[in-house]
């Protein structure tokens, strides 16, 4: 945590200083498919190579920031129950919103970015244990923030590089690098 405790403040004061408008400009959007990760947790180290991979979609308020919304995942999975055991049913919905703040004048299509944001995991768990049965669920929230570059491939194509720190609820610092493929409209 204490890592984006340090760095949060410097992502605030370049939004802050960037030369910011208040007209959008002309709606562009930005769709992205991670498609490589790594991360780190003390003790745990994961590779994640997946097509499609997490996904987000970005509107850009101007040249240099974006609302960018993440989908993480949605994983529902049930068991059948049977005398000794009942049937239980286990949804997990993950999603997150980052600000990308872009230094450079390509209208985030190319060049470096800090991206702060926050992340929320929902987790709902349902079970036929006894006559009424049993449910309980429970939302963490944990923070994070991209430190990346972004490369122009072709026209509205680029690729896309990431640092990333998360926090939080129930993360350890966990530290990461992820790569994807951005597409852009208008």
């Amino acid at each position: 945590m204490t890592l984006f405790v340090r760095f949060a403040p410097l992502a605030f004061a370049l939004l802050a200083t960037l030369p910011a408008r208040v007209e959008a400009q002309s709606g562009q959007v930005e769709v992205r498919i991670d498609v490589l990760s790594y991360e780190r947790t003390t003790g745990r180290s994961a590779i994640d190579v997946r097509f499609p991979g997490a996904a987000a979609l970005a509107l850009y308020l101007n040249d240099h920031v974006a609302l960018e919304s993440r989908l993480l995942g949605f994983r529902r999975s049930t068991t059948d129950g049977s005398r000794s055991a009942p049937s239980t049913t286990t949804t997990n919905v993950g999603a997150a919103l980052f600000v990308p703040l872009h230094l450079g004048d390509a209208r985030g299509r190319s060049g470096l970015f800090v991206a702060p944001g926050v992340i929320v995991n929902r987790v709902s768990f349902s079970s036929d244990s006894n006559l009424f049965g049993a449910s309980s669920s429970s939302t963490t929230t944990n923070y994070g923030i991209d430190l990346g570059v972004k490369h122009t491939l072709q026209g509205r194509v680029s690729f896309r590089h990431a640092l990333t720190y998360r926090t939080g609820d129930n993360l350890a610092d966990t530290y990461g690098v992820t790569s994807g493929i951005s597409i852009f409209f208008r």
